[in-house]
């Protein structure tokens, strides 16, 4: 009697009198019968429900704008809904443990009709040939990247084809990849709330740890069989396929503008480049899939090293600074600009070229202007690649925050990244820096020196009065540097521009230290060279935003050396904390004191 009214109830969609027989069926001690039938009504309703709602899509989805997501998305949330709202049924009348057979039952027609939906969805778009060809895509241009070790740069003719490029396809793709998206979104919702559900009741029972793992088990392989979970895998791979794509069609067109920011002096496309990477990361994250935001990661890692870093950034560092620079940068060049006067026979007339502002002329100009413009962009880049890093972090902390596991995970694929990139930008503006200082640097200083190599530093008292009224090479050798660093500073950022400045004081340093120890001095040509020596610090110091007193201490202590009265005051210097000079170097400095007796230098205590 029970069976049949049921079956009445059932055909009349009498709900009330639905639940009232559930609870006679367990008061009958027939429970397994009655969810199955209970069971049975669900599918019949969900079945309904979802026949509408494809009926009504089928006719609309022409017109509609993510028409399948839409729909898998009404479907996926009225079928929790009856779930949830007929599952407190079963646990108030039945007791805990019987959720799982309620759920299995109904899942069966979900795995029905959304498999029907995404089939749909797969034709529309014709998925799986797009994907197949976009997985070869994908992978040749790896393979490309890996084999053609002699190659340093990408094939800009080629790469810039649009045919080449798919680049229309990718303004096609895109609605499919946030589409994808949403069915994954939904999907994993829909399985994350029933598995919720039945472990809940499970635990509930209250089970032997063997029958607990017995029941786990059944559970977990009745998911891994579900053809929703195995469509949402197969989404997974289709939009790895597309957003990897995606990326590195995009980067290559933001890639190929050669356009210059005339407020920053940096690559135009380094913002693009690193907005494009953060759209694809961030949307990574709406997968919910931990091993698909890190294959995302590690790709656009790959992606930014080796189109931005290596292909790009790195060929204009490897085209280098072109030779020539001066004549072709300056528009004219004073030459023999004396400084007027003669001095004693102890002395001698400097003279230094002095040029004028840097003018873009000349056939290699827009290469020098590009090779600084990249110095700048890679330290864009590296401030760019901070804040993409901490933004992505912050997400991840979010969604992530009480999975401990995935978190690590995700942690350690974007810490990889940020290492992996920063390591070779930084690499790569080391190597820029080092090529101006051997390519530029040491060769203008070393003209910039040429006069302080024939000075003569035996003087008399009164050559340092006439000193004082006519500098011999400082002032001028000042004019030269400021003339020297006009174009760089014109164009280099901040930072650039003062570690520009720092390489070119630690050089002329370097080769004044040289200098001195070939030449001779008594007191009073002490006195000038430590003049000099302060009135080219007090110059350097003005044009720097970096302390420089370490980078004179060793300069000025040679000059103390050098100004003492009696050899026995080195005592009072040499136990000091910032002393720099080693035993050696103090006696050979002492030596070139010509009124400095040998013995006695020889006979200095030095430990």
């Amino acid at each position: 009697m029970a069976i049949g009214k049921f079956d009445e109830y059932v055909s009349k969609r009498d709900e009330k009198n639905i639940v009232h027989l559930l609870k006679i069926f367990f008061l009958l001690g027939e429970t397994n019968e009655g969810i199955r039938r209970f069971s049975t009504y669900l599918c019949s309703y969900i079945s309904n429900k979802c026949e509408i709602l494809i009926t009504t899509y089928k006719s609309s989805s022409k017109s509609s704008e993510f028409a399948s997501a839409n729909l898998i998305t009404e479907i996926l949330e009225f079928v929790a809904d009856t779930l949830k709202n007929n599952s407190m049924y079963v646990e108030t009348y039945c007791g805990p443990g019987n959720i799982f057979g309620l759920v299995s039952s109904v899942h069966c027609v979900v795995d029905q009709y959304v498999k029907c939906v995404i089939e749909r969805f797969y034709n529309y778009h014709h998925l799986d040939e797009l994907c197949s060809v976009l997985k070869k895509l994908n992978s040749n241009s790896l393979n490309s990247k890996r084999h053609d070790s002699s190659a340093q740069s990408i094939n800009r003719d080629k790469i810039l084809d649009s045919n080449e490029l798919g680049t229309d396809r990718v303004l096609i793709i895109e609605p499919i990849i946030v589409e994808t998206l949403q069915i994954i979104t939904c999907s994993e919702l829909y399985l994350r709330f029933i598995q919720r559900r039945i472990s809940a009741d499970i635990k509930q029972c209250n089970l032997a740890e063997n029958d607990f793992k017995k029941k786990s088990t059944e559970i977990s392989k009745f998911f891994e069989n579900s053809h929703l979970v195995r469509q949402v895998q197969d989404l997974l791979n289709k939009y790895l396929n597309l957003e990897q794509y995606y990326l590195y069609v995009t980067m290559i067109k933001a890639l190929s503008s050669d356009e210059v920011d005339s407020s920053s002096n940096t690559w135009c496309f380094i913002d693009d480049v690193f907005f494009i990477t953060k759209k694809s990361l961030v949307r990574s994250l709406s997968s919910g899939n931990v091993d698909t935001i890190c294959a995302m990661v590690n790709h656009s890692c790959s992606m930014l090293i080796d189109l931005m870093v290596n292909d790009f950034l790195g060929n204009v560092i490897r085209t280098g600074f072109p030779s020539g620079w001066v004549q072709d940068a300056y528009s004219y060049v004073q030459n023999s600009v004396a400084v007027a006067g003669s001095l004693s026979s102890s002395s001698s007339i400097a003279n230094v070229s002095t040029v004028s502002s840097f003018n873009m002329i000349g056939p290699n100009a827009l290469t020098r202007y590009h090779f600084l413009v990249t110095l700048n962009s890679i330290e864009a880049s590296q401030k760019d690649l901070l804040s993409l890093v901490n933004h992505f972090e912050n997400e991840l902390n979010l969604l992530y925050q009480n999975q401990e596991i995935n978190s690590q995970k995700l942690n350690m694929c974007i810490t990889e990244l940020k290492v992996s990139i920063s390591d070779q930008l930084q690499a790569l503006l080391d190597s820029a820096f080092e090529y101006l200082s051997t390519s530029v640097i040491q060769s203008q200083v070393k003209t910039l020196l040429n006069v302080f190599k024939s000075l003569k530093y035996d003087l008399i008292e009164e050559d340092l009065d006439v000193f004082a009224a006519n500098d011999r090479w400082i002032e001028s050798c000042i004019a030269h540097i400021e003339d020297f660093l006009k174009p760089f500073r014109s164009v280099l950022s901040t930072d650039n521009n003062d570690r520009f400045v720092l390489i070119l004081i630690n050089e002329i340093l370097h080769q004044l230290d040289q200098f001195i120890q070939r030449k001779s001095f008594n007191r009073f040509g002490a006195i000038q060279l430590e003049k000099e020596y302060r009135n080219l610090f007090a110059y350097l110091t003005s044009i720097s935003y970096s302390s420089l007193r370490d980078y004179f201490t060793r300069s000025l202590q040679i000059c103390r050396l050098l100004n003492l009265d009696r050899i026995e005051e080195v005592h009072y210097y040499w136990n000091s904390s910032n002393w720099r000079l080693t035993a050696h170097e103090v006696r050979s400095i002492l030596s070139l004191r010509r009124d400095f007796a040998v013995n006695e230098i020889r006979a200095l205590k030095l430990q």
